[in-house]
């Protein structure tokens, strides 16, 4: 599982989170937009669960759509 997470202030909480789960969760300090979900991703089974901010909602949900060309309707 990958954490993506702009804001300082929840990455102490989250990083207790990593501690306790065993190597299954990668905590990215950043802003979800940079975020590169092709290389993140690369062709594995992926599920994504977001709470997301209203304003980057399209841009994020456009984006991991079109992650992966081998899924229907990614782009190369």
């Amino acid at each position: 599982m990958i954490a993506v997470e702009t804001d300082p202030r929840c990455h102490a909480a989250l990083g207790s989170l990593v501690e306790a789960a065993d190597g299954r969760l990668t905590l990215v300090e950043g802003d979800a937009l940079a975020f590169d979900a092709r290389t993140a991703f690369a062709g594995t089974p992926t599920h994504i669960i977001a709470n997301l901010p209203y304003n980057i909602a399209t841009p994020l949900l456009v984006g991991w759509l079109t992650a992966d060309p081998g899924r229907p309707g990614g782009r190369a």
